[in-house]
């Protein structure tokens, strides 16, 4: 049985502390929730402090070894390192950090990459956690003895120990422990396969009462799993999970591309048809030019045969009043015999001729209205056209 000063968790811190330093988020003097922008600013800090201007004391050998990647000092730079003061920056420190900033920059500036080492990161301080406290888990099991569990790495000072270890007796009692499957667990492959292969944020293998996976490994209980084919199973489950959502978004996916579709049949019906629409209107505005020439060619007629009746009238008229003075003439000369008879056929003629005028005018007038009336039709057409395209 292994007291508390004999466990060998009781070194860790100081371990942890030594990894902690070397992590590249310590390298740039920073915290694991740092930001893109703080960590960039972080790392031009650095390399301007770093820079071979800030040391003079250094050689110029010394300041040109500085800057290439070779990290072996040359027989020169030894000699002149120690032959500087205790206040000179050594070359093989000076490259030494200066290439660990470099790298922790190139490491955390991508995202992608800062997940990877921040999840390999996790499982390191998994495998810490199992390790340092393998030992106690085993003194538990073999002794039964609830004082040892202070053996657990950090637990020693928390708040309410007391409290704590009377949930766990609890738990204890409840659960018998079974030391093969405890064992097969901790040392089988298949539980580091499943945690290797776990999507991060994702696929959560979670027990309440044993591990809590979500990203990394917080804390191991007593009273784990009865088997490893329990964190088989909830790992399947959650995969079923995620395959469900997956099936969900892909279900989602297909209806969006069905609807797109459609949008898309409908979007090339419309285009058919304004481009149909355009054409009725580009046919639309020929026919009223067309017609318009027409009412133009029209009103040109209109205007000859007003001036012709006009003529014909006056020329009537010119004629009627020249016969009747000529009859009236003549019946002064022949007021004598037969001058009546002569009288009688000369307004028999007149009549006849003036007859003859107003057919002719009437003709006229015919004609004129027949070519109104058309000109009524065509305004008409164009009207109709004209509501047709503003509608």
């Amino acid at each position: 049985m292994n007291n508390p000063s004999s466990n060998p968790s009781s070194s860790n811190p100081s371990s942890a502390a030594k990894k902690e330093e070397t992590t590249h988020y310590s390298v740039l003097n920073l915290t694991p929730t740092a930001t893109t922008a703080e960590i960039k600013r972080s790392y031009i800090e650095l390399m301007r402090d770093l820079h071979p201007d800030m040391h003079p004391e250094m050689s110029p050998r010394e300041q040109m070894s500085s800057s290439m990647p070779s990290s072996q000092p040359s027989s020169h730079q030894s000699d002149s390192i120690s032959s500087s003061n205790s206040n000179s920056l050594p070359s093989q420190d000076y490259i030494t950090r200066r290439n660990s900033v470099m790298s922790a920059y190139r490491t955390l500036k991508d995202s992608k990459s800062r997940k990877r080492y921040d999840r390999s990161l996790s499982f390191q301080k998994a495998g810490e956690i199992i390790t340092d406290n393998l030992d106690s888990l085993l003194e538990f099991t073999f002794t039964g003895e609830i004082g040892n569990i202070k053996n657990f790495r950090g637990m020693e000072d928390s708040e309410g120990l007391e409290e704590e270890r009377r949930s766990l007796t609890s738990k204890i009692e409840e659960i018998e422990v079974s030391l093969n499957s405890t064992l097969s667990l901790l040392s089988s492959t298949r539980l580091l396969r499943i945690l290797n292969e776990a999507r991060v944020g994702s696929a959560k293998i979670y027990d309440v009462k044993s591990l809590h996976l979500n990203g990394e490994l917080t804390d191991v209980d007593i009273g784990v799993w009865e088997t490893s084919e329990e964190v088989l199973s909830l790992a399947i489950s959650s995969l079923e999970e995620v395959n469900k959502e997956v099936t969900e978004k892909g279900r989602r996916l297909g209806e969006a591309e069905g609807e797109n579709k459609r949008l898309e049949k409908e979007m090339k019906e419309l285009k058919v048809r304004l481009k149909n629409l355009m054409e009725e209107k580009d046919k639309a505005a020929k026919d009223v030019y067309e017609l318009s020439r027409e009412v133009k060619k029209v009103e040109r007629t209109q205007y000859k045969e007003t001036k012709r009746v006009e003529k014909l009238r006056n020329l009537v008229e010119k004629k009627r009043s020249k016969t009747l003075k000529a009859l009236w003439m003549r019946v002064r000369r022949k007021a004598g015999v037969g001058g009546g008879e002569v009288e009688e056929e000369e307004v028999e003629k007149l009549k006849e001729k003036e007859e003859a005028m107003r057919k002719e005018v009437g003709r006229l007038k015919g004609r004129r209205g027949g070519w109104i009336r058309r000109r009524g039709d065509i305004d008409k057409k164009i009207n109709s056209n004209s509501n047709g395209k503003g509608r």
